[in-house]
């Protein structure tokens, strides 16, 4: 085992194989068909010009006597770590920065996990990211029926949801 130039080797057995931790400076992330997608970092991110993340900072309950509520969103051109975000932009995959953001990120409802999370045990109503197909996305109420399985409870790793107390409302439109 050695160390040097910031990086780990480490060599075993007769072959001499060896392996190296090198720090990572990039992140892949993948928007749906929709154009939406969410996420929660453990560390701050700078997105590509073609992307958009949005902080959640206002959720309107039912209007018009429907079950539809809105919420408002303010755009970041990064995002900071463990801050559930919204993300806007053209179908495929992006590449994001692993560099620190000035980006404030203080007034955000989101919610968001960097580990799977069992939503059953979450307090509340749950709202998460879900599309018509048709390209448009809404925060939709989460309804786990009885004897729904570990992995229908299970919401992955670095994904935001929108957490509040008890509502009527079914969904939420982007405002």
């Amino acid at each position: 085992r050695s160390e040097g130039n910031g990086s780990l080797n480490y060599w075993s057995g007769e072959t001499s194989e060896s392996w190296y931790i090198i720090p990572a400076t990039e992140l892949d992330i993948t928007v749906s068909e929709a154009g939406w997608a969410t996420t929660c970092l453990p560390f701050d991110v700078v997105l590509p010009e073609e992307l958009t993340a949005y902080a959640l900072t206002d959720v309107s309950g039912v209007k018009n006597g429907e079950d539809t509520g809105s919420v408002s969103l303010i755009s970041k051109a990064g995002i900071k770590a463990n801050q559930g975000a919204l993300l806007k932009g053209d179908a495929g995959t992006y590449t994001l920065s692993i560099e620190e953001t000035s980006s404030n990120w203080d007034a955000n409802k989101l919610s968001g996990t960097t580990v799977a999370l069992d939503m059953s045990t979450v307090t509340g109503d749950v709202y998460l990211l879900t599309s018509d197909g048709a390209g448009s996305a809404q925060l939709s109420k989460l309804a786990l029926a009885d004897g729904a399985t570990d992995a229908q409870k299970t919401l992955a790793a670095n994904k935001a949801y929108l957490n509040i107390a008890p509502s009527a409302t079914r969904y939420f439109v982007f405002n």
